[in-house]
């Protein structure tokens, strides 16, 4: 039905391993050299290569072979795999897609290069739909089993990787694979041990059997979170052998977890003024943007984001919070209108329709919205949101049952606020003095906070305590 993997010579069978690539690597050239230059070859050639961690000369083979026969799709899987490992999810999407447009659809290769390059552009939903399609194919070989056990251990199903790995092991047994032994007893641990008492160890001690830039690449994934100093020692390293954007996309990760911000968005400039195809490099200098509060260029690279097809849900509401801090709430509403269209069921959308309607003061839509999105989730943040558009509205009892139920979840200087605004606005001005001094405890010490209380004050005849908060209000920037 279609070329297997193994057979690229009449006399043998391999599976390419860490173990056989340079006896494969010198048996392909040889036969290329005598004059067999057939797509077959230079694929497994970029296969082999792609094992040996050379990706420059894999890619070399890979384009090779789609040269010589643009419908011979194993090359465009090749492909894709080496830029996924190169983190180009751009140009892995690119030769993805032309895989499944030739395939047949029990290619099941096809299948476990999306799941890849899903988890990589960070969209689990989508890469799950091709593990459950992946998972439906019957096939006997194992190559297949050895997919489907890999599958099985991202999603923590150790029982059923420990089986297909055997099942791959017993099929290839003569052919065994270095990973394929590693995710066996991994897989037989995790089922007899909780995994998140021993992952870091069992990480970190798989990344002794990795060529040196890829251990301090990988090692520096593990550090990250908890020890940014050491990741960064490790990119370093990593990046010293040998600066692929994979690895300095890694950096600008971690000096963004560092708060560098500028230096992060020197490497993401960098990457793309040498390679213009890593565009996943939009939506984080957008990200990085904002950390730094240049909303303008936050924008541009929202939208850029947005027009190149990465992270675009996060990017509209990247770009909708942009053009909020820069005054434009119509072009704000336009732009959720448009997201609501593409992502209907996005979590968080009702919450932030609410809070442009809100910069429109159109409480009313933005009550209602609010309401909808509590819907989904009710928490201290949305109660209290819905205690301010209720009191825009005059609806002061409700406002002050709403802030109530916030305060289930625990104090909360905003809400307080919001309470005092209520009770002075309903003059029992004992209680509303109660809350706003509760706000202040919390850290709600602006110059609205300050305002109010002078008003309390002298609504309760506290004449010079009112003087004193209004002379803090002009202090803190308050204008009649």
């Amino acid at each position: 039905m279609f070329d297997n993997i193994y057979t690229f010579y009449d006399d043998a069978e391999y599976i390419i391993t860490e173990f056989n690539v340079n006896k494969v690597i010198k048996l392909l050239k040889k036969r290329i050299e005598n004059g067999e230059e057939t797509a077959p070859n230079y694929a497994f050639l970029a296969s082999t290569y792609f094992h040996k961690n050379d990706n420059v000369n894999a890619l070399k083979c890979a384009l090779k072979s789609k040269k010589l026969d643009e419908n011979y799709f194993y090359a465009d899987y090749i492909t894709t795999l080496i830029y996924i490992d190169e983190g180009n999810s751009c140009k892995a999407e690119k030769y993805l897609s032309n895989l499944f447009e030739k395939a047949p659809q029990d290619y099941y290769f096809g299948y476990f290069a999306a799941i890849a390059l899903y988890y990589l552009k960070q969209e689990p939903d989508i890469a799950q739909n091709y593990a459950e399609k992946l998972k439906l194919i019957n096939a006997d070989t194992p190559d297949y089993a050895y997919m489907k056990a890999q599958v099985y251990f991202y999603e923590q199903d150790y029982k059923n990787s420990l089986k297909y790995s055997v099942i791959a092991l017993k099929k290839g047994f003569l052919n065994i694979d270095f990973s394929m032994l590693l995710l066996i007893l991994l897989s037989a641990f995790f089922t007899v041990f909780k995994q998140s008492n021993y992952m870091n160890f069992c990480e970190s001690f798989c990344t002794l059997f990795l060529p040196e830039e890829v251990k301090y690449y990988s090692r520096s994934g593990i550090y990250m979170y908890d020890n940014p100093k050491k990741a960064l020692e490790l990119i370093n390293k990593a990046c010293k052998i040998n600066p692929k954007p994979q690895y300095l996309l890694r950096k600008a990760e971690i000096y963004l977890l560092q708060e560098n911000i500028n230096e992060a968005i020197e490497i993401y400039k960098d990457i793309l003024e040498k390679d213009s195809s890593y565009t996943q490099c939009y939506y984080m200098l957008s990200c990085s943007y904002r950390a730094v509060e240049d909303y303008k260029s936050c924008l541009e690279y929202a939208n850029k984001s947005i027009l190149n097809n990465i992270n675009v849900e996060s990017a509209y509401y990247m770009k909708a919070a942009c053009l909020r801090k820069l005054k434009k709430p119509e072009k704000a509403l336009e732009t959720m209108k448009k997201m609501e269209k593409e992502f209907p069921f996005s979590y968080n959308l009702n919450y932030y329709f609410s809070q442009v309607y809100a910069d429109l003061q159109d409480y009313k839509n933005a009550l209602i919205h609010i309401n909808k999105q509590l819907l989904i989730e009710k928490d201290a943040m949305n109660y209290g949101e819905k205690t301010c558009f209720l009191f825009r509205l005059e609806r002061f009892d409700e406002a002050i049952e709403a802030a109530n139920k916030a305060l289930e979840f625990g104090e909360n200087g905003n809400t307080y606020y919001w309470l005092a605004c209520c009770y002075e606005a309903k003059e029992e001005y004992t209680k509303a003095l109660e809350y706003i001094n509760k706000s202040i405890l919390l850290g709600e010490n602006d110059c609205w906070t300050f305002w109010h209380k002078s008003s309390i004050m002298g609504a309760l005849g506290k004449n010079k305590e009112a003087e004193i908060a209004y002379k803090k209000a002009i202090e803190l920037g308050f204008a009649e």
